[in-house]
């Protein structure tokens, strides 16, 4: 469980972030850290609703992750090793080769790498799967995570998840960050294993723990999906989110954003909110621009200001925002703070509407096909 893990105290620094109205809007400070409780936390049948809600944002964290984990193993290979492989010289590979025979390691975990990807030398996924092999045996944590990815992907060799698992298991029980954040979401995606949501939750969090953003940002949301009356977890997830934030990831930004809005697992406070908000907004969050257009349209933690607050509408409106391009139509229609335009306000609207009478007849096919 987490709750060894984690032990955390004082607060978290302010954050100051650029708004349309308000150049510098101080976050203020966090909510001071708290010790983790644990999977214990949280029910079995907690976790399966959480599970059944985030299964939507979980397949598409699975794909990101392996994907992620397929382009970060350059990466992760050099920073273990001696050298990068695309700076080596001829001689320097023979030594390289040497090494590996011998029985070095790293030599073998590098050289491996450089099979795997065909780089200095020929691509052979089968060679790079043995000298991954020998690396893991002697306990090479980065070798046994990728041998656990090669494995578990079939890249260019027979795929074998059961295998897979078992080596990033190894990686993870030596701190391999990469390796839990990736067990965390197959255990919780549950489909090259069969699904654990407390497994997802240790390896996620020991991987929190270790600083990987979108296992704060999975970890938070869980926590911050726990029933209302779970004040407890609110405040969990506001931690978690929070390092995630301060990492610049506009999801967990836009999250906080609203948590400081709705005084949901910390204190209200609307212009944090609007701070937070604006940040998200800032990097193209589309959820995030539309709610900065509102806050900008009420006056609600920034100074009322409708000429921007149409500015963030629209650029949410252009990514398919329905409540986004109906509000901006109707701006646009009566003339609201912006110049009046009625045939873009007409567009729009029509936009909103298009798109809500699509999503209705998918939900009646849906119901139609039960």
């Amino acid at each position: 469980m987490l709750a060894q893990a984690a032990k955390h105290s004082g607060a978290l620094g302010s954050t100051r972030c650029q708004t349309p109205s308000n150049p510098a809007v101080s976050a203020g400070p966090m909510p001071h850290t708290i010790a983790w409780p644990g999977a214990a936390q949280l029910t079995n049948a907690q976790y399966s609703t959480i599970a059944a809600r985030m299964l939507p944002l979980l397949g598409a964290a699975a794909v990101a992750a392996r994907a992620r984990a397929k382009s970060v193993r350059r990466e992760q290979l050099n920073k273990r090793t001696v050298c990068f492989a695309s700076g080596l010289e001829g001689h320097e590979i023979s030594l390289l080769q040497r090494g590996a025979a011998e029985g070095d390691p790293e030599a073998q975990c590098m050289l491996a790498k450089m099979h795997l990807d065909g780089e200095r030398v020929e691509r052979n996924p089968t060679k790079a799967a043995e000298l991954f092999m020998k690396a893991s045996a002697q306990g090479l944590a980065s070798a046994q995570y990728n041998l656990g990815m090669v494995l578990l992907s079939g890249d260019g060799i027979e795929k074998n998840g059961q295998q897979g698992i078992f080596f990033l298991e190894k990686a993870a029980e030596q701190g391999d960050f990469l390796a839990q954040y990736i067990l965390g979401v197959t255990y919780m995606e549950g489909v090259e294993v069969e699904q654990d949501m407390d497994r997802a939750v240790d390896y996620l969090g020991e991987a929190a723990e270790q600083g990987v953003t979108d296992a704060q940002y999975i970890l938070g949301s869980m926590l911050l999906d726990t029933p209302p009356q779970a004040t407890k977890e609110k405040e969990f997830a506001a931690h978690w989110l929070t390092q995630a934030a301060e990492k610049g990831d506009p999801r967990a930004q836009y999250q906080i954003g609203r948590m400081f809005l709705f005084g949901v697992g910390m204190e209200k406070s609307a212009e944090s909110a609007a701070s937070w908000v604006s940040s998200a907004a800032g990097s193209g969050y589309t959820d995030a621009e539309y709610l900065m257009g509102t806050l900008l349209l009420s006056g609600t933690g920034v100074e009322e200001n409708k000429e921007w607050a149409a500015y963030w509408l629209e650029q949410a409106a252009q990514k398919g925002h329905v409540d986004a391009q109906y509000n901006l139509g109707l701006m646009l229609e009566t003339g609201d703070g912006v110049p009046e335009d009625k045939e873009k306000g007409k567009y729009w609207q029509e936009q909103a509407a298009a798109a809500e009478a699509k999503a209705a007849q998918g939900v009646t096919e849906d119901v139609g096909a039960e």
